[in-house]
């Protein structure tokens, strides 16, 4: 967890609190470089919410352009998602 990624996460003004809620919870699981793989599954039991609609947030994110998701695939076949943070430093400029 990077404690800076998460206090930064808190001062964004972000649109719609399950969108809030979504990235304060990737913020949580990131490493220094905003990078974080949690699962739907996991941030919908942290977030008390949907799997939908944990999906519908990070559209919602990555749209306002606070986290990019890349797709995966594990050794089995199976997709992931590494998300990384976005967020706008006190200059305006975007870093992970």
């Amino acid at each position: 967890m990077s404690i800076r990624i998460l206090m930064d996460a808190f001062d964004r003004a972000v649109e719609g609190a399950a969108e809030k809620l979504v990235l304060l919870t990737i913020a949580d699981f990131a490493n220094d470089r905003g990078e974080c793989y949690p699962s739907y599954k996991t941030m919908a039991a942290r977030c008390s919410m949907t799997v939908s609609e944990i999906r519908t947030a990070l559209r919602k994110l990555q749209l306002q352009g606070f986290v990019v998701v890349e797709k995966r695939l594990d050794k089995r076949g199976g997709q992931t998602n590494f998300y990384t943070v976005m967020l706008p430093s006190k200059n305006g400029r975007i870093e992970s």
